[in-house]
């Protein structure tokens, strides 16, 4: 079953929770005026690369803009969040063999509230449910439990009617 709320402004962020950024928050686009140049953002360089003809010059973002963050701490409208990232480092040594190594870091960032919405608010009752669904997911995920999945299907549409 699937439950859909809607609240006017959003779930206030709670520890523990899962936030994304906010879509104006994902853009980060500098922030200076251009109006006075009277160029509408052009930039009259043409070795600049960065450039956009509607927003100026363009920064690259310091925050993964699509990563999950995770809320750790609240201090009046900031939050503490958690986020994770990953590379992969491929090298070759002199006698040709290629190496690959991955690592994994953890960086912490404050950012202000509304800058960030709930997409996971994690209780004990979505654990418990979570925990209860993982065997019938892992038979599911296999061939012989879908072809059980569909041929039951008919009879399982049949009782939940009569119910």
């Amino acid at each position: 079953h699937l439950l859909i709320s809607y609240e006017p402004n959003g779930m206030s962020p709670k520890r523990d929770d899962v936030v994304a950024l906010e879509s104006f928050a994902r853009r980060p686009f500098d922030q200076v005026n251009n109006s006075s140049g009277g160029d509408s953002g052009r930039s009259n360089n043409n070795n600049n690369t960065n450039t956009s003809s509607n927003f100026g010059n363009v920064i690259s973002p310091i925050l993964p803009t699509l990563s999950p963050f995770l809320v750790i701490d609240m201090k009046g409208s900031y939050l503490l969040l958690e986020y994770a990232t990953s590379r992969t480092v491929t090298s070759v040594d002199r006698l040709g063999n290629i190496k690959s190594s991955r690592w994994e870091r953890t960086h912490r960032v404050r950012i202000h509230r509304n800058s960030v919405f709930v997409i996971e608010r994690r209780t004990l009752l979505d654990v418990a449910g979570n925990i209860a669904r993982l065997p019938g997911d892992i038979v599911l995920s296999t061939t012989v439990g879908q072809e059980i999945a569909e041929a039951s299907a008919p009879v399982v549409a049949g009782a939940l009617e009569l119910m």
